[in-house]
């Protein structure tokens, strides 16, 4: 594998896995902490708002400044919400924390997307196919029996 996909594949690990995790356990934590449905629910609009609203200046910011800053940029801001998170209970926090998840979850998600597209540049003829996160519809139906 080429260091061009690792970097991407990675990069997209880390940001399904703390987004998921976050965002998931965000509402949950809320509740056992006292704080209303209505304030969860608007932690959790504003963390959705934090993961698609930068994706219409997102790849200007590429082209920009290029992957790699993007990618750090992400990272730092990954962290920088569990910094959020660990700093405090109050709304204030579990908002800041999902809005900056938001963001940094789109930063990397959007840099593996980026990475996938230019997949066919970064690696060679021999290992794209096996790299590639999707079969083609007829493999899946290769060995696939009918019901009887």
């Amino acid at each position: 594998m080429e260091p061009t996909f690792i970097a991407a594949a990675v990069a997209g690990m880390i940001a399904y896995g703390v987004m998921s995790l976050v965002m998931t356990a965000t509402p949950i934590a809320m509740l056992d902490c006292g704080h209303e449905f209505g304030a969860a629910a608007f932690v959790i609009q504003w963390h959705s708002l934090g993961m698609f609203a930068p994706s219409f200046v997102t790849g200007h910011l590429i082209s920009r400044l290029g992957l790699t800053r993007i990618m750090l940029t992400g990272t730092v801001l990954l962290l920088l919400c569990s910094l959020i998170n660990l700093s405090g209970l109050a709304t204030l926090n579990f908002w800041a924390a999902n809005v900056v998840l938001g963001v940094g979850w789109n930063f990397l998600s959007l840099l593996l997307g980026f990475g996938v597209v230019r997949l066919g540049h970064a690696t060679k003829a021999a290992t794209r196919a096996p790299s590639r996160a999707l079969p083609r519809r007829r493999a899946l139906c290769t060995n696939w029996k009918k019901p009887r």
